[in-house]
């Protein structure tokens, strides 16, 4: 999960650092950077999406995945991000269901800030990443993928932010060999009071497999929470449904992110 956009978040700025920025929640990629030198934790406490198409229901379980993002310097951030508890159950048309659990795939993000890496007024950066194929079998991708993320952020009157993350990425095809895939995002964020930041966000993506296209889009909304007394940690939240019958039906999650 990604991020709530500066301009309108409920972040505070603690000695001297930047604002608070977590990449999550939401889809959306932020464009600003942790402060060089510092470390974010941000931590998918309990995820479960649910999808039925064709007759065929799976329902997705994930645990306590962390992601750590690291300031290497005032434009550049690394960041990894691990799946060590995943759960996919699956029953087909004919009532049969088979359970497989075990590690997903892990990723290695390198960011670098093309524009006010702080996150204030309009902000760009520019991600790339690869997924390391670390999963057991039946819950990854089977091999080395990765993908190019453009992250902006605008501020808009009266305390509203928009968000946008077009993204490209080569995916793995059956077999071998690499295929394209394209997603967007665009979240608008504004302050709810009490240290509270909402956000609707619609997300798209398109996938060129070759063994068969597929289209995906869901409109979601979150919520996070920044307690005044602790300004380095981040209480988060959402629910994005699906817009068409290949994206999860319903997808809820919560977690935490804290900055050290």
């Amino acid at each position: 999960m990604t991020t709530i956009f500066a301009a309108a978040s409920a972040h505070a700025a603690e000695g001297g650092l930047r604002d608070f920025c977590a990449h999550r929640p939401g889809k959306a990629t932020p464009p600003c950077l942790i402060d060089p030198g510092h470390l974010m934790v941000e931590v998918d406490a309990l995820d479960l999406a649910h999808t039925r198409a064709a007759g065929v229901t799976q329902d997705a379980t994930l645990l306590l995945s962390p992601q750590f993002r690291y300031g290497l310097g005032d434009r550049f951030e690394v960041a990894v991000t691990f799946a060590p508890s995943q759960r996919l159950r699956t029953r087909d048309p004919s009532g049969a269901v088979s359970t497989v659990s075990g590690t997903g795939d892990s990723q290695l993000a390198l960011t670098y800030s093309l524009r006010n890496p702080d996150g204030s007024g309009t902000s760009a950066a520019l991600e790339g990443f690869v997924g390391l194929p670390t999963a057991e079998h039946g819950l990854g991708a089977g091999g080395f993928q990765g993908g190019v993320v453009l992250p902006l952020a605008l501020p808009l009157p009266a305390g509203f932010a928009l968000g946008l993350s077009p993204e490209v990425d080569a995916l793995r095809s059956p077999g071998r060999g690499l295929h394209p895939a394209y997603v967007a995002a665009a979240a608008l964020s504004h302050g709810l009071g009490h240290a509270v930041t909402g956000s609707l966000e619609l997300w798209a993506s398109r996938n060129e497999d070759p063994a068969g296209h597929v289209t995906q889009a869901t409109f979601d909304a979150d919520l996070a929470w920044i307690p005044h007394a602790r300004p380095n940690l981040q209480l988060d939240g959402g629910v994005n449904l699906g817009l068409d019958r290949a994206a999860p039906g319903v997808e809820a999650y919560l977690g935490v992110a804290r900055r050290f």
